[in-house]
């Protein structure tokens, strides 16, 4: 990858981003965010949001990349080389470690609130305008994307308000009754239904939502008409971890691109929120391998806005950041002598889900 030049990027900033709809989000933001840029909006906005991603994933994604055939070296990602770079804190407004919630509605929404809230004030009695919104209301297209259950915590904050994150029910039925145009990744929990109601997928068909399940019907997507794409394995109700995926799996990378090619004919552009959900995920269960190969997949998704970006280098912005970083995924131990063994890490071939999904099952089961 060609070393990106500082001029040539289209204002790759956090701050800009809300800039974009500074018309429609009056009042929402700092009012010293005002006198940062001057310059045209962006007509194509890419908001990429690594769940747990912070500084350690990155580095260890990058030193995997260096170091996995025992060399001391690092490979940089394509997003860690942007321009453009900075750090942010991420409390919520009632807990110094902050949630994905609480987390997403920040940066969706432009303002704080509790553990659990989505895209609401701390009380959960009025609802923030989410970046979706705002989109929307300026007559751009829009999608939200994400590796994990498109009811989760971060997607929703796009899209949804309520009083809790585990209000999936109502989380579900707000995302199949909103004029969002893109819906992709994980599924909307059909699970979570009470009985004697419409599911999501239920409202969806009913509203004319074209819809996907597999490679087959997702290669078949057309744009004009609202679309849901979800392709899950074993995993449930998200994507399989990249390191249990197969080719019939549909990567996170191909789900922007199919986002790309729905909405990019819209003519007041789009603007499209890409979550990488699964490093989260594998940081809460320790598994350091599927979080490298995860943060892998995330940089290849922007390696696609990257593309488009190419083609429209006045017209687009591509944001990447991270709600919170999670695991407190370190390098060095005494015990080890502080050595490293990235070596070591692509010897695993699958994630810790697969493996007690697969073996440790069987094992236990037949163990006498």
């Amino acid at each position: 990858m060609k070393k990106i030049k500082k001029a040539s990027l289209f204002l790759i900033i956090v701050i800009a981003l809300s800039l974009v709809f500074l018309t429609a989000a009056k009042g929402g933001f700092s009012t010293s965010v005002d006198n940062s840029y001057k310059g045209k909006p962006a007509k194509y906005v890419f908001l990429f949001i690594g769940d747990g991603v912070g500084m350690p994933q990155i580095q260890a994604a990058e030193a995997y990349m260096g170091g996995k055939d025992g060399s001391v070296e690092i490979e940089k990602l394509l997003f860690s080389q942007f321009p453009g770079q900075g750090l942010t804190t991420t409390h919520a407004n009632n807990r110094y470690i902050t949630g994905s919630a609480a987390a997403a509605t920040a940066i969706a929404c432009g303002k704080k609130t509790n553990i659990n809230v989505i895209s609401m004030d701390p009380a959960a009695t009025s609802p923030y305008p989410t970046l979706t919104e705002m989109a929307k209301a300026k007559g751009m297209a829009t999608g939200v994307v994400s590796s994990v259950n498109l009811d989760h915590a971060t997607p929703a904050s796009f899209y949804a308000h309520t009083s809790t994150r585990k209000n999936y029910y109502d989380i579900n039925i707000q995302a199949a009754n909103s004029n969002v145009d893109y819906f992709a990744g994980g599924m909307f929990r059909i699970d979570k239904t009470p009985e004697g109601e419409k599911s999501a997928h239920d409202v969806m068909l009913e509203r004319g939502w074209q819809m996907a399940s597999n490679r087959s019907e997702f290669n078949s997507l057309q744009p004009g008409k609202q679309t849901y794409a979800y392709n899950v394995g074993f995993a449930g109700n998200a994507l399989d971890y990249v390191i249990d995926m197969d080719s019939d799996d549909i990567t996170l990378a191909e789900f922007t691109q199919k986002g790309i090619d729905l909405l990019q004919d819209n003519k007041k552009g789009f603007f499209m929120m890409v979550e990488a959900g699964k490093v989260d995920w594998a940081c809460h269960a320790n598994d350091g391998v599927a979080a490298i190969h995860n943060t892998l997949a995330f940089d290849d998704a922007v390696k696609v806005a990257f593309e488009f970006y190419k083609k429209h280098p006045k017209d687009t912005l591509i944001v990447v950041t991270g709600d919170h970083e999670c695991g407190g995924l370190t390098l060095g131990f005494a015990g080890t002598v502080y050595s490293t063994s990235f070596s070591d890490l692509s010897k695993q071939k699958i994630s810790y889900e697969a493996f007690d999904k697969h073996i440790l099952k069987k094992f236990k089961a037949e163990k006498p």
